[in-house]
């Protein structure tokens, strides 16, 4: 059994202040996306972390479904996560963690995420890098990278339930933002794995992504 938390409670602010999980893609927001594909890998509960101003509205429009449960998010992104956490069934063995704004994850790569993290305790989904890259520093660069090393890190991550906890304890005792969940167990000397996945999982941050995303979701049928 595993429990799914998604996070909702963003401003929008490279969407000019749209809220961008709760924008329409062919008559569905955003968010439902996820919540169906959780569902359908067969999440025990998702706890959605949603701005505060948002949450009377959110509450009423998964009132219906009994798995879904709704949470204020906090200030940050590890805020958030902490808030939807605290409502999770520790009976369950995974969490996994997962941002509103990438629709397009699909229940065969959150199945084989889940399958990974029960052996290895911590897991993420990542795409590979094809094109070049580089380090750059004062618009000049300074060496070319392996590509074969780079992963672009993707959610959802997926946790044993008490190592999480252990990750949400350090991230109470430091100050630090972390920029994703993987960082905080890294910081346990806990290896994350990482599972290979196609970039359609990408994330909705700027207007163009979203007419990107309706496109997709024409042409794919998500």
């Amino acid at each position: 059994m595993f429990s799914a938390i998604i996070l909702a409670a963003g401003l929008g602010s490279r969407m000019n202040n749209i809220k961008k999980q709760f924008c329409e893609i062919n008559g569905k927001i955003i968010i439902e996306f996820s919540v169906e594909t959780f569902l359908k890998a067969g999440a025990s509960e998702i706890v959605i972390a949603v701005n505060s101003s948002r949450l009377d509205n959110m509450q009423s429009f998964f009132k219906t479904n009994s798995k879904v449960k709704l949470v204020a998010g906090g200030k940050t992104r590890q805020h958030s996560a902490e808030n939807a956490f605290l409502v999770c069934s520790k009976t369950n063995s995974l969490v996994l963690i997962h941002d509103a704004a990438r629709p397009f994850v699909q229940v065969e790569a959150v199945k084989k995420l889940i399958e990974t993290a029960r052996k290895t305790k911590a897991a993420t989904l990542a795409s590979f890098a094809t094109d070049t890259i580089k380090l750059v520093k004062d618009q000049k660069v300074q060496k070319t990278l392996n590509r074969e090393e780079i992963a672009l890190i993707q959610t959802p991550q997926a946790f044993d339930m008490q190592l999480y906890q252990r990750a949400i304890d350090f991230s109470k005792k430091n100050s630090k933002t972390f920029t994703d969940d993987c960082q905080l167990v890294e910081k346990l000397g806990v290896p994350v794995a990482v599972v290979e996945n196609s970039k359609l999982n990408f994330k909705i941050t700027n207007p163009l992504d979203l007419e990107l995303a309706t496109l997709l979701a024409s042409k794919f049928k998500f």
